[in-house]
């Protein structure tokens, strides 16, 4: 695979494994390996549906390659929410969040810059990558326990 792929060298990659076997006779096994490749945009990730993904099997030979990435045509300048707006949209519950229950006591630790991209099409049928913000952050759920979480916020109106 070429480091060039995809205009720059910037970019995450992961490997996910497929596993077979494991029976009661049976040892588990290896029978492809997924290569994930994230292309970043100022360096900064692209969450949403933006990746290329490349299967191999056992031997190493590609099976298939999927291509969920658009290059992006063109850029536009545009305003973020401040800091306010982004406590207006914590109060409104403006925004998604990556846990299954209410968790008490929140407490935001890290925030960043991030981009979104749509999985499909408008009504003109054209794909937007967006800024978002990620907030990551500690509650506590429903059994005491301290439990992580990130919440996303659109960074533009």
């Amino acid at each position: 695979m070429s480091k060039d792929i995809f205009g720059g060298d910037d970019y995450y990659m992961s490997i996910g494994e497929h596993l077979a076997g494991g029976g009661w006779n049976e040892n588990r096994r290896i029978v492809e390996k997924t290569a994930y490749v994230y292309p970043n945009i100022d360096g900064l990730p692209v969450y949403g549906i933006y990746r290329v993904m490349i299967d191999f099997d056992y031997k190493g030979n590609i099976g298939d390659i999927v291509c969920l990435y658009n290059s992006p045509q063109e850029f536009k300048k545009v305003w973020l929410k401040t800091c306010a707006d982004i406590n207006n949209d914590l109060a409104d519950k403006n925004y998604t969040v990556d846990t299954e229950c209410e968790l008490s006591d929140c407490r935001i630790t890290d925030v960043r810059l991030a981009y979104h991209a749509e999985s499909y099409p408008n009504d003109k049928g054209e794909f937007y990558i967006y800024p978002v913000y990620n907030l990551d952050g500690v509650g506590i759920n429903d059994e005491g326990e301290t439990e992580e979480f990130e919440i996303t916020i659109d960074a533009i109106w």
